[in-house]
């Protein structure tokens, strides 16, 4: 719940920017970049938060010997569980990352003023981190995944419940 918190927080911070571009507004003050600040920290920590909730899953269905799925009030919420995307989700985002980085060196390189590119340049580097935390728990989530099955799947060949 606390990491939908986060990323929530994140997502209202992101569309009030948008709002506010456009409506015409280009430049920001201190309460606007204190608001950038704390949308990168509740992203990223909304991501891990969440991601780890999906990895104690696992990890428990470790201990219980059976799949355990819980999700937000008691229910998982999609029924397909979202870790499974995890790792495309998390390349989409690196490279998006990347080309965003990639763009703001080439117009730096152009002539292009920081103050004109560090809002793309922040961006860039919350996508790239938040792709890099999503590839690294999906592959972590995939070999508890694996290693939960094999101790099921060795129960069951030995006859045991």
């Amino acid at each position: 719940m606390i990491g939908s918190l986060g990323i929530g927080i994140a997502l209202l911070v992101f569309f009030g920017f948008v709002i506010a571009r456009l409506q015409g507004i280009t430049t920001l003050g201190p309460w606007g970049v204190v608001a950038l600040c704390v949308g990168l920290i509740t992203s990223i920590a909304g991501i891990n938060i969440f991601a780890l909730g999906v990895t104690f899953n696992y990890l428990v269905s470790l201990f219980y010997k059976k799949p355990i799925r819980q999700g937000l009030f008691g229910k998982p919420i999609f029924k397909t569980p979202l870790d499974l995307h995890f790792g495309w989700i998390g390349m989409i985002s690196m490279l998006i990352g990347l080309g965003i980085g990639s763009v703001s060196l080439v117009l730096g390189v152009q002539g292009w003023e920081i103050q004109r590119l560090w809002f793309y340049l922040l961006s860039s580097a919350l996508l790239s981190l938040a792709g890099v935390q999503l590839v690294t728990y999906w592959l972590l989530i995939r070999v508890l995944e694996e290693l939960s099955k094999r101790e099921i799947l060795t129960r069951q060949d030995m006859g045991l419940r």
